[in-house]
């Protein structure tokens, strides 16, 4: 979910790249269609006569290219690791499920958190880019590439509400963020999100762990 870590990545290249780098963030369950759809994605890009497919498919590539190196960094496997311990110990939060997936998720909401407080204008720049895509053809490209009606429906629908709510204006404030974890991890680790004890023990972590991710030296790794 560190839409804002790829995007700037991609700030020289087109909005139709720019859509590629966090198309897989916003299509669900990605990475499945990914690999039953797009494993020969260079031989895709190679063949593809119309620009703006291309261009999402290099900012697709480019998305995973990147998190190879990123899920690989010593302080992300560190912090992984460090936040997971700290959740165990933690009364309230000891039922969660896949606590792995919790604190691999948080990793990426904070990093996209610092760098927006760090880049007040990021956020604009990149809703101006999402607003000059064209709608018909991202649906064009779905349609090519992914034969799955619903899930191309339900990743429109969520690409319009990303621009419309500005969903990226919540990684802003710190006390915003448990609302991002709430919408991407409460399913999955089945944590009780109405609970004040958890909101409260979220928080704790999440204030005790700012310092704990370096983003300068992640973009650097990324570059």
């Amino acid at each position: 979910m560190n839409f804002v870590a790829h995007y700037i990545q991609v700030l020289e290249k087109s909005p139709y790249e720019k859509l590629g780098v966090i198309f897989p963030d916003l299509y669900p369950n990605f990475s499945k269609t990914f690999n039953i759809h797009f494993r020969q994605i260079d031989h895709m890009i190679e063949t593809e006569i119309d620009l703006n497919n291309k261009e999402i498919l290099l900012g697709i590539r480019k998305h995973y290219r990147d998190d190879g190196i990123f899920h690989n960094l010593y302080d992300f496997k560190r912090f992984i690791h460090e936040v997971s311990i700290q959740m165990n110990e933690i009364e309230a939060l000891k039922p969660f499920k896949r606590k792995n997936f919790f604190t691999h998720i948080l990793f990426e909401v904070v990093l996209d958190h610092l760098i927006i407080k760090q880049s007040t204008k990021i956020l604009d720049k990149l809703y101006e880019d999402m607003e000059q895509i064209d709608y018909s053809k991202i649906q064009l490209f779905c349609q090519k590439y992914i034969p799955n009606i619903n899930f191309n429906s339900l990743f429109l629908k969520n690409f319009t509400s990303f621009k419309q709510a500005r969903f990226l204006e919540l990684y802003y404030r710190e006390e915003q963020l448990i609302r991002v974890l709430k919408r991407t991890t409460s399913s999955i680790c089945e944590w009780d999100t109405e609970s004040n004890e958890v909101n409260e023990a979220i928080m704790e972590i999440i204030l005790q762990n700012l310092e704990n991710v370096s983003y300068k030296k992640i973009l650097t790794e990324l570059k």
